[in-house]
């Protein structure tokens, strides 16, 4: 299993949803301004918990290679 840490800002990872990209970043767009920003804090509650020494996220990632032959 190989397993390493996507590392990103917070701002970046935001980016998608907040330009709209995909079903979270349409269901963002379709809530009123107060609920976007109570979102965002949330967002940002969470994302806390990845922050490295340098303030960007770590996101811990993971896959199993596999190979068969039959």
């Amino acid at each position: 299993m190989l397993s390493w840490n996507h590392r990103a800002t917070a701002d970046d990872w935001w980016a998608g949803p907040a330009t709209g990209v995909a079903f979270l970043g349409e269901l963002l767009h379709r809530q009123e301004p107060d609920v976007q920003l109570g979102i965002r804090r949330e967002f940002d509650r969470l994302a806390a918990e990845f922050l490295d020494a340098d303030g960007r996220l770590a996101l811990p990632h993971a896959a199993l290679l596999v190979s068969a032959q039959r």
